[in-house]
Protein backbone atom coordinates (compact mmCIF):
# COMPACT_ATOMS: atom_id res chain seq x y z
CA UNK A 1 0.00 0.00 0.00
CA UNK A 2 1.14 3.79 -0.62
CA UNK A 3 -0.17 6.68 0.27
CA UNK A 4 0.16 9.58 -1.50
CA UNK A 5 3.47 10.66 -2.29
CA UNK A 6 5.01 7.96 -0.16
CA UNK A 7 5.13 4.31 -0.14
CA UNK A 8 7.43 -3.24 2.63
CA UNK A 9 14.77 -15.66 4.31
CA UNK A 10 11.03 -15.72 5.50
CA UNK A 11 9.90 -15.78 9.38
CA UNK A 12 7.52 -18.45 9.72
CA UNK A 13 5.85 -19.60 13.25
CA UNK A 14 4.23 -17.28 15.87
CA UNK A 15 5.18 -15.06 18.17
CA UNK A 16 3.92 -13.82 21.49
CA UNK A 17 4.85 -10.01 22.58
CA UNK A 18 7.21 -9.23 25.19
CA UNK A 19 5.67 -6.98 28.74
CA UNK A 20 7.72 -3.91 26.93
CA UNK A 21 5.79 -4.35 23.19
CA UNK A 22 2.66 -2.23 24.12
CA UNK A 23 5.04 0.35 25.66
CA UNK A 24 7.80 0.79 22.60
CA UNK A 25 4.46 0.71 20.32
CA UNK A 26 2.58 3.78 22.49
CA UNK A 27 6.19 5.50 21.72
CA UNK A 28 6.24 4.71 18.38
CA UNK A 29 9.85 3.20 18.37
CA UNK A 30 10.95 0.55 16.04
CA UNK A 31 10.27 -3.30 17.81
CA UNK A 32 13.20 -5.34 18.05
CA UNK A 33 15.74 -3.54 16.40
CA UNK A 34 19.42 -4.56 16.86
CA UNK A 35 22.52 -2.62 15.36
CA UNK A 36 23.25 -4.01 12.28
CA UNK A 37 19.88 -5.72 11.53
CA UNK A 38 16.61 -5.37 10.04
CA UNK A 39 13.36 -4.43 12.91
CA UNK A 40 10.59 -6.21 13.65
CA UNK A 41 8.49 -3.59 12.93
CA UNK A 42 8.98 -0.13 11.81
CA UNK A 43 7.67 3.47 12.30
CA UNK A 44 7.48 5.80 10.32
CA UNK A 45 6.00 9.20 12.19
CA UNK A 46 3.12 11.33 10.13
CA UNK A 47 3.27 8.62 7.51
CA UNK A 48 0.86 5.94 7.70
CA UNK A 49 -2.87 6.46 7.98
CA UNK A 50 -2.63 5.95 11.53
CA UNK A 51 0.61 6.53 13.02
CA UNK A 52 0.16 4.47 16.26
CA UNK A 53 0.64 1.60 14.48
CA UNK A 54 3.98 0.97 12.28
CA UNK A 55 4.24 0.51 8.15
CA UNK A 56 6.08 -2.77 8.69
CA UNK A 57 5.74 -5.42 10.45
CA UNK A 58 7.61 -8.34 10.14
CA UNK A 59 5.89 -11.42 9.55
CA UNK A 60 6.42 -13.46 12.77
CA UNK A 61 4.83 -10.30 14.43
CA UNK A 62 1.40 -10.25 12.21
CA UNK A 63 0.18 -12.77 14.54
CA UNK A 64 0.07 -13.79 18.15
CA UNK A 65 0.45 -17.39 19.61
CA UNK A 66 -2.92 -18.28 19.78
CA UNK A 67 -3.58 -17.27 15.80
CA UNK A 68 -5.30 -14.21 16.53
CA UNK A 69 -3.77 -11.22 14.50
CA UNK A 70 -1.55 -9.29 16.35
CA UNK A 71 -3.86 -6.31 16.35
CA UNK A 72 -1.62 -4.48 18.71
CA UNK A 73 0.67 -4.06 15.70
CA UNK A 74 -0.94 -4.46 12.66
CA UNK A 75 -2.69 -1.75 11.06
CA UNK A 76 -6.94 -1.82 10.71
CA UNK A 77 -6.30 -2.18 6.87
CA UNK A 78 -3.10 -4.93 7.29
CA UNK A 79 -6.38 -6.82 9.75
CA UNK A 80 -9.16 -6.84 6.94
CA UNK A 81 -6.28 -7.58 4.15
CA UNK A 82 -5.18 -10.81 6.38
CA UNK A 83 -9.45 -11.69 6.37
CA UNK A 84 -9.35 -11.30 2.70
CA UNK A 85 -6.26 -13.58 2.51
CA UNK A 86 -7.14 -16.03 4.90
CA UNK A 87 -10.61 -16.80 2.30
CA UNK A 88 -8.62 -16.73 -0.96
CA UNK A 89 -8.66 -20.75 -2.64
CA UNK A 90 -5.60 -22.04 -2.19
CA UNK A 91 -3.23 -22.77 -5.14
CA UNK A 92 -0.81 -25.53 -4.92
CA UNK A 93 -1.04 -24.58 -1.52
CA UNK A 94 -0.09 -21.38 -1.49
CA UNK A 95 -2.43 -18.06 -1.22
CA UNK A 96 -1.98 -16.58 -4.43
CA UNK A 97 -1.58 -12.34 -3.94
CA UNK A 98 -1.40 -9.99 -6.92
CA UNK A 99 -0.32 -6.49 -8.20
CA UNK A 100 -1.66 -3.56 -5.49
CA UNK A 101 -2.70 -1.08 -7.92
CA UNK A 102 -2.12 2.88 -6.75
CA UNK A 103 -2.38 6.05 -8.13
CA UNK A 104 0.85 8.00 -6.80
CA UNK A 105 0.61 11.43 -6.79
CA UNK A 106 2.99 13.30 -8.97
CA UNK A 107 5.29 10.34 -9.76
CA UNK A 108 7.68 11.82 -12.27
CA UNK A 109 7.93 9.68 -15.32
CA UNK A 110 10.61 7.12 -15.27
CA UNK A 111 10.32 5.13 -18.81
CA UNK A 112 13.94 4.19 -18.54
CA UNK A 113 16.53 4.20 -16.18
CA UNK A 114 18.41 7.39 -17.93
CA UNK A 115 15.31 8.65 -17.04
CA UNK A 116 14.58 7.57 -13.32
CA UNK A 117 18.00 8.90 -12.70
CA UNK A 118 17.11 12.75 -14.17
CA UNK A 119 14.08 13.05 -12.14
CA UNK A 120 14.71 11.05 -8.67
CA UNK A 121 15.68 13.46 -6.02
CA UNK A 122 18.06 10.73 -4.76
CA UNK A 123 19.93 8.02 -6.56
CA UNK A 124 21.48 5.29 -4.79
CA UNK A 125 23.78 2.25 -5.51
CA UNK A 126 23.92 -0.08 -2.14
CA UNK A 127 24.47 -3.80 -1.26
CA UNK A 128 21.20 -5.77 0.27
CA UNK A 129 22.94 -6.99 3.21
CA UNK A 130 19.82 -8.62 4.88
CA UNK A 131 15.90 -8.99 3.95
CA UNK A 132 13.08 -10.43 5.94
CA UNK A 133 9.14 -11.44 4.82
CA UNK A 134 6.04 -9.77 6.33
CA UNK A 135 3.23 -6.89 5.94
CA UNK A 136 3.75 -3.15 4.92
CA UNK A 137 0.61 -1.40 6.38
CA UNK A 138 -1.43 -3.82 4.44
CA UNK A 139 0.79 -5.20 1.54
CA UNK A 140 2.96 -8.55 2.00
CA UNK A 141 6.17 -8.21 0.67
CA UNK A 142 9.90 -8.20 1.62
CA UNK A 143 12.22 -5.59 3.33
CA UNK A 144 15.24 -5.18 2.63
CA UNK A 145 18.53 -3.76 4.37
CA UNK A 146 20.37 -1.79 1.92
CA UNK A 147 24.04 0.03 2.66
CA UNK A 148 24.95 2.51 0.57
CA UNK A 149 27.92 2.30 -1.47
CA UNK A 150 27.97 5.07 -4.09
CA UNK A 151 25.29 8.21 -3.56
CA UNK A 152 25.04 9.00 -7.43
CA UNK A 153 23.08 12.00 -6.69
CA UNK A 154 20.92 14.21 -4.16
CA UNK A 155 21.89 14.27 -0.59
CA UNK A 156 21.91 11.03 1.20
CA UNK A 157 20.57 10.37 4.83
CA UNK A 158 21.98 10.27 8.32
CA UNK A 159 21.68 6.67 8.36
CA UNK A 160 23.81 3.44 8.41
CA UNK A 161 21.75 1.77 6.05
CA UNK A 162 18.15 2.14 4.29
CA UNK A 163 15.13 0.02 4.65
CA UNK A 164 13.56 -0.55 0.88
CA UNK A 165 10.37 -2.56 0.96
CA UNK A 166 9.55 -4.59 -2.15
CA UNK A 167 5.75 -6.41 -3.09
CA UNK A 168 7.41 -9.51 -4.02
CA UNK A 169 7.68 -12.80 -2.11
CA UNK A 170 7.15 -16.43 -1.13
CA UNK A 171 6.77 -17.07 2.53
CA UNK A 172 4.64 -18.35 5.73
CA UNK A 173 2.72 -15.87 7.92
CA UNK A 174 0.83 -17.78 10.59
CA UNK A 175 -0.72 -20.41 9.13
CA UNK A 176 -0.99 -18.45 5.20
CA UNK A 177 1.47 -19.33 2.91
CA UNK A 178 2.20 -16.23 0.78
CA UNK A 179 2.51 -16.14 -2.86
CA UNK A 180 3.58 -12.43 -3.61
CA UNK A 181 3.88 -11.20 -7.20
CA UNK A 182 4.01 -8.03 -9.18
CA UNK A 183 5.53 -8.66 -12.86
CA UNK A 184 6.49 -4.68 -12.68
CA UNK A 185 9.42 -4.77 -10.65
CA UNK A 186 12.65 -6.85 -11.13
CA UNK A 187 13.78 -9.81 -9.86
CA UNK A 188 14.61 -9.07 -6.43
CA UNK A 189 18.02 -9.09 -4.93
CA UNK A 190 19.11 -11.73 -2.65
CA UNK A 191 21.38 -11.15 0.59
CA UNK A 192 24.83 -10.06 -1.08
CA UNK A 193 23.49 -8.67 -4.50
CA UNK A 194 23.76 -4.94 -5.31
CA UNK A 195 20.94 -2.25 -6.02
CA UNK A 196 20.13 0.62 -8.13
CA UNK A 197 17.83 2.68 -5.78
CA UNK A 198 15.86 5.78 -7.49
CA UNK A 199 13.93 7.67 -5.15
CA UNK A 200 11.58 10.40 -6.96
CA UNK A 201 10.71 12.25 -3.62
CA UNK A 202 13.28 13.13 -0.58
CA UNK A 203 11.97 13.31 3.05
CA UNK A 204 12.54 15.61 5.79
CA UNK A 205 13.47 14.00 8.01
CA UNK A 206 17.09 13.21 7.10
CA UNK A 207 17.26 10.46 9.74
CA UNK A 208 14.43 8.26 7.87
CA UNK A 209 16.13 5.43 6.92
CA UNK A 210 13.11 4.22 4.67
CA UNK A 211 13.48 4.65 1.19
CA UNK A 212 10.15 5.17 -0.72
CA UNK A 213 11.31 3.97 -4.67
CA UNK A 214 7.15 3.71 -5.61
CA UNK A 215 7.06 1.43 -7.81
CA UNK A 216 9.12 -1.18 -10.28
CA UNK A 217 10.99 1.80 -11.52
CA UNK A 218 12.61 2.71 -8.53
CA UNK A 219 14.63 -0.36 -8.32
CA UNK A 220 17.16 -2.16 -10.46
CA UNK A 221 18.77 -5.27 -9.40
CA UNK A 222 22.55 -6.12 -9.94
CA UNK A 223 23.01 -9.69 -9.00
CA UNK A 224 26.28 -10.89 -7.62
CA UNK A 225 26.79 -12.70 -10.94
CA UNK A 226 26.80 -9.75 -13.16
CA UNK A 227 23.57 -10.03 -14.00
CA UNK A 228 21.79 -7.05 -14.50
CA UNK A 229 17.63 -7.32 -13.89
CA UNK A 230 15.49 -3.96 -14.63
CA UNK A 231 11.70 -3.38 -13.92
CA UNK A 232 9.50 -4.31 -16.65
CA UNK A 233 9.16 -0.55 -18.05
CA UNK A 234 12.69 -0.23 -18.76
CA UNK A 235 13.05 -3.66 -20.85
CA UNK A 236 9.93 -2.99 -22.78
CA UNK A 237 11.77 0.75 -23.62
CA UNK A 238 13.93 -1.20 -25.46
CA UNK A 239 16.57 1.54 -24.64
CA UNK A 240 20.20 0.22 -25.48
CA UNK A 241 20.72 0.79 -21.13
CA UNK A 242 18.01 -2.24 -20.64
CA UNK A 243 20.01 -4.04 -22.27
CA UNK A 244 23.39 -3.58 -20.81
CA UNK A 245 25.86 -4.98 -18.37
CA UNK A 246 26.38 -3.84 -14.81
CA UNK A 247 29.33 -1.02 -15.99
CA UNK A 248 27.96 0.43 -18.64
CA UNK A 249 24.31 0.81 -17.02
CA UNK A 250 26.14 2.43 -14.15
CA UNK A 251 28.10 4.90 -16.60
CA UNK A 252 24.70 5.77 -17.72
CA UNK A 253 22.64 6.17 -14.72
CA UNK A 254 25.68 8.54 -13.28
CA UNK A 255 25.81 10.71 -16.71
CA UNK A 256 21.90 11.11 -16.66
CA UNK A 257 21.70 11.86 -12.98
CA UNK A 258 24.37 14.93 -13.67
CA UNK A 259 21.57 16.14 -15.90
CA UNK A 260 17.66 17.45 -14.38
CA UNK A 261 14.83 16.04 -16.57
CA UNK A 262 11.03 16.27 -15.91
Amino acid sequence: MKHGAVLAVAFSGLFLLSPGTEARQASGHDVGASPGHLPKAHYVPGKAPDMTFPMWVDASLVFNRDGTVNTALVHPQGVKEIQALENIPRVNGCTPVGIDFQDIVGLPPRGTAEQAAQTSQLVILGKVTEKSYGLFVDEPGQLLRVVPEEVIKGRPRDVDAYLVFLPLGTFRMGGLKICKTDSRYPDPPAVGDQVLLFVPFQEQDQTEPLLEIQDGEGIITIHASGVVSQPKKFVQSETASSLMGKEALLERVRASAATEGH
